[in-house]
């Protein structure tokens, strides 16, 4: 009896921080959106496209993300669209691997950078790297090859390039993972 009113509050425990979490990442995001200095505004290299990232086995997260890549500017975020979107890709992908690279491409996709890498770090936190995956399970391919090019508006100098290899080559490292374990990625390849 006291194991599984243990077990319950933990699972309590877990559930609330998630929210909490997750309305704290919203009120961020917004906050980010709402407030944009007009240094900000000058320094930021505009976005020019955000590579398309896809997902085979998650199409309400491919959906979203092609939508928030598209928000530049204040006025564009559309609170509805982004809780409907967030729901969807929590269910499709409980990991939170997808919730970061949603929110790296959102970024990306005004030319925020820094942000957007910092946010693809996060994602490649969660994923587990190269190896045996399931349809469904994150392996971190996207997360690397859009942290690298978040990077590669980045730098200052030839000098901060070397950094950007490290995450283009764990993206190709667990492509040639998939390919040898998923044969129909040949195809793309």
């Amino acid at each position: 009896m006291e194991a599984h009113c243990e077990d319950r509050l933990d699972n309590q425990i877990r559930d609330m921080t998630a929210k909490a979490w997750n309305n704290c990442f919203f009120v961020t995001t917004r906050a980010a959106f709402a407030v944009r200095s007009e240094t900000t505004r000058r320094s930021m290299k505009p976005a020019r496209v955000v590579p398309p990232i896809y997902f085979d086995s998650w199409p309400k997260t491919r959906a979203f993300i092609r939508t928030v890549s598209r928000w530049h500017e204040p006025s564009d975020f559309n609170q509805e669209v982004y809780h409907r979107g967030i729901n969807n890709i929590q269910l499709e992908d409980p990991s939170g691997y997808a919730y970061y690279l949603a929110h790296a491409a959102l970024f990306s996709g005004r030319g925020e950078w820094r942000a957007a890498a910092a946010i693809c770090d996060q994602a490649i936190a969660i994923a587990p790297g190269p190896g045996p995956e399931t349809k469904t399970q994150a392996n971190g391919r996207e997360a690397a090859y859009l942290g690298g090019y978040c990077r590669r508006h980045t730098v200052r100098d030839r000098t901060e390039l070397g950094a950007l290899y490290t995450f283009i080559q764990r993206a190709r490292d667990i492509y040639r993972q998939e390919r040898r374990t998923r044969p129909a990625l040949d195809a793309v390849g």
